[in-house]
């Protein structure tokens, strides 16, 4: 009898995480986005210039990195943003700023990006 239920057991199990599985996404992300506006309001108010201009770069990078992405010259665009990002900021002589600061406005740049996306269907964002 055991291996008549199993797999109607297993069939119901693969159900339940495929209908799960969007709402764990969707939970990441969200936890992922508290946590990189939390990190770059922190560093905004320990280095307030400092961190405009941060933006201001990490905003050229995610536009370049969404138009390398279109032209397909990249895999990553995530990864191609920060590289480009780190880069602007060592020519400018901000050097040694923590990755995950560059990593946290990307994200919250991306994330803003997706809202307006919303309420402007034709802009797209870096991860589209």
């Amino acid at each position: 009898m055991n291996s008549e239920l199993s797999p109607a057991i297993i069939s119901m199990l693969n159900a339940v995480l495929l209908a799960a599985l969007p709402a764990l996404a969707v939970a990441a992300t969200s936890a992922l986005v508290v946590w990189a506006r939390k990190i770059w309001q922190q560093y905004k108010l320990e280095q307030p210039t400092a961190s405009d201009l941060v933006a201001h770069y990490v905003k050229i990078a995610v536009e370049a990195a969404e138009q390398a992405g279109a032209s397909k010259l990249i895999e990553n665009r995530k990864d191609y943003a920060v590289k480009i990002a780190y880069e602007w900021l060592d020519t400018i002589g901000l050097r040694g700023i923590n990755i995950s600061l560059i990593e946290a406005e990307i994200e919250r740049q991306v994330g803003a990006q997706k809202v307006n996306a919303r309420f402007y269907p034709m802009q797209k964002g870096i991860n589209d």
